[in-house]
């Protein structure tokens, strides 16, 4: 699984805008709201990379939105658990493009864990294209 680097990774030399929320623990069993403010931004895309915490299976819902503060767009949903094997480099890695009527100006993943262990890590980053 390719990692997000600082250096805006396999997009380097790319002429948008990368902003980056990298490390990100989650844990427990009640929805996490981890949002990442963007400059105003209204077509690209959003990585989003959730992987196995250290524990054994962990299962994850998620759903990725966008708002400008007053209108709220989804992304992209997963509301049948996906189980992320115990292993490394085990986990989501999802590239979503956008195309929005509105100037979002934040970004939320919001995450659901359950299963034996209830950990993950998320890394996710918004490219924004001029």
């Amino acid at each position: 699984m390719s990692t997000i680097v600082n250096s805006a990774g396999r997009f380097a030399g790319f002429s948008g805008v990368t902003t980056q929320k990298l490390n990100t623990a989650l844990s427990g069993a009640s929805q996490v709201d981890t949002s990442l403010a963007i400059p105003a931004t209204s077509a690209g895309y959003v990585r989003v990379k959730i992987t196995n915490g250290g524990g054994a299976n962990t299962a994850v819902v998620y759903t990725v939105t966008m708002t400008d503060g007053t209108a709220t767009i989804m992304i992209d949903t997963v509301n049948t658990a996906y189980v992320i094997a115990n292993q490394a480099n085990s986990g989501l890695d999802m590239l979503l493009q956008y195309n929005l009527d509105i100037n979002a100006t934040t970004c939320h993943v919001l995450a659901t864990l359950s299963g034996t262990t209830t950990t993950a890590n998320l890394d996710f980053e918004v490219i924004s294209v001029p």
